[in-house]
């Protein structure tokens, strides 16, 4: 891997994928990064947002830019919109749901890697502008087979959580 590699990625032009209904646009990878991290914008359509699961390897970021989403952050629940940051640190359980408008927001993973298992579950991505493909059960099915492949010490998705979370909103999460 080369590290220290100057990036400019123009708008609309990274690397894409759809990746259970949500559009991930590459910015940096492992492989300009070094193995330091790894940057995507990602569009997320209105009511999705991934299950509860872990990163075993990797600290994740959330920078949002628009919209507004719901974290699940462990025992935590809470509001993010636009200008707001969470930071999970790796081995906590997390999930995040979107409200009723497409979000958007930059996701930094650290160290990379996890790009790799996001391309294999994911679809490349040929126009922009034409809507997500179906979530399907067979979309459904071809995430678990990728995740239990060899990606369970990054990425394991878990069972909802059966106790309720405790509501926090307009403060910072220590």
């Amino acid at each position: 891997m080369t590290s220290n590699k100057f990036v400019f990625v123009p708008a609309r032009t990274g690397q894409a994928y759809w990746v259970m209904g949500d559009l991930f646009t590459y910015l940096v990878t492992g492989k300009e990064s070094g193995g330091s991290s790894f940057t995507a914008e990602v569009r997320v359509g209105p009511g999705n947002g991934p299950p509860p699961h872990i990163h075993h390897r990797e600290e994740e970021q959330f920078y949002i830019l628009e919209g507004e989403l719901t974290f699940q952050v462990g025992d935590l629940t809470l509001k993010a919109s636009a200008g707001d940051f969470v930071y999970i640190p790796r081995g906590t359980i997390h999930a995040f749901k979107n409200g009723p408008r497409p979000a958007k927001l930059l996701s930094i993973c650290s160290p990379a890697g996890i790009e790799q298992f996001f391309k294999e579950v994911g679809e490349p991505v040929e126009d922009r502008s034409a809507p997500p493909p179906p979530v399907t059960q067979e979309t459904i099915a071809h995430f678990k087979a990728v995740e239990s492949s060899g990606w369970k010490d990054h990425h394991e998705t878990l069972p909802p959580p059966t106790k309720e979370g405790t509501s926090v909103s307009d403060q910072s999460v220590q």
